[in-house]
């Protein structure tokens, strides 16, 4: 028996008719953001400098969806076409300390992002928001700086 289609996944399907076996964004998947921020130093010495540094940017989201669900014994798989998926933005924050010349520093980033996501899935589509937090922290080293030249 093959799976209905125009059936809606929306948890009126009775146990056992549709199985979701993969609903997943591949490797493809990126976040494209143009912004700006305002770097703001805090404190600035003989040791070094410390620079706080808002930030606000938009962007796009793209990639391929990939979905599998099983029904009556069978397993049928959907790949959605690599495209622009949804549209966001994000708001970030930067501290980081540099050493003299700011050739060398480490720095803590916590960004808040928000994206609504609209892809393929099976022979339709979903949408959702997608919400994100990440926290990085790094080290940083410049070639170059012609402010030190």
């Amino acid at each position: 028996m093959p799976i209905d289609h125009n059936t809606e996944i929306d948890g009126t399907l009775s146990p056992g008719d549709m199985t979701l076996v993969r609903n997943q964004n591949t490797a493809m998947e990126m976040m494209f953001e143009v912004g700006y921020g305002r770097r703001i130093k805090l404190l600035n010495g003989k040791a070094g400098s410390l620079v706080y540094t808002p930030s606000v940017a938009l962007g796009v989201t793209t990639g391929r969806n990939i979905s599998i669900l099983r029904g009556a014994g069978e397993l049928e798989h959907y790949t959605d076409k690599f495209k622009i998926q949804g549209f966001g933005g994000s708001i970030t924050n930067r501290l980081e300390y540099n050493l003299p010349k700011e050739r060398f520093g480490i720095f803590y980033e916590n960004r808040l992002s928000y994206f609504h996501q609209k892809h393929g899935f099976a022979d339709g589509t979903q949408e959702y928001d997608l919400k994100l937090m990440g926290n990085t922290v790094g080290i940083k080293f410049m070639i170059y700086n012609p402010k030190n030249h």
